[in-house]
C-alpha cells in the first residue's frame, strides 16, 4: 500500500510540473503529519513510518518538506497557519496526514496525538474543513 502511495506522489508530481512549468521548488511545500503515539489510544503502528517514507518522497521531488510526527493540535494549528502566511504565493500546497480520523454528523475531523474523548471534538481534533480554508489561501494548487 504504501509503494502505491509513493507512486501516486511521483504521478502527481509529474503532472504538476509539467502542468506548471514555471513552478520553482520552494513554491511547492508538502505538510506531512504522522500521529501515531495518542494520549488516550493504543498507539498506531504505521503512521510514523508511512510519514517519513512520504516525506522523504517529496523532498527527493524538490518539495520542501516540513514533517511532524506525533503532533499535538497546537502544533498541527500552527503548521496549518505557517502555511497559510503565504496567502497565494505557493504554486503547490500538499497535505498528508496518517493517523485517526473520526467523521461525525458528516463532519471530518483528524485527531492529533493530544485529541481527549472526553472534551468536545472541536476542541481537541482538527476539522478537515480548516484544513481546507488554510491550504487554499495558501497555494494555487492544493493536494490532500
Amino acid at each position: 500500500m504504501l509503494q502505491r502511495l509513493l507512486a501516486l506522489i511521483a504521478a502527481l508530481a509529474a503532472i504538476s510540473a509539467v502542468s506548471s512549468s514555471a513552478a520553482r521548488a520552494d513554491q511547492r511545500v508538502a505538510l506531512v503529519i504522522g500521529v501515531a503515539a495518542y494520549d488516550e489510544a493504543e498507539p498506531l503502528l504505521n503512521p510514523v513510518r508511512d510519514a517519513e517514507a512520504v516525506a522523504a518522497r517529496f523532498r527527493s521531488l524538490g518539495y520542501e518538506t516540513r514533517l511532524f510526527l506525533n503532533a499535538s493540535r497546537a502544533e498541527m494549528t500552527a503548521a496549518l497557519a505557517a502555511l497559510g502566511k503565504g496567502e497565494g504565493a505557493l504554486d503547490q500546497a500538499v497535505i498528508y496526514f496518517a493517523g485517526h480520523g473520526v467523521q461525525v454528523d458528516g463532519a471530518n475531523d483528524l485527531l492529533p496525538a493530544d485529541w481527549a474523548a472526553d472534551r468536545p471534538l472541536d476542541e481537541t481534533g482538527l476539522s478537515l474543513r480548516e484544513i481546507a480554508r488554510a491550504a487554499a489561501g495558501a497555494a494555487r494548487q492544493t493536494i490532500f
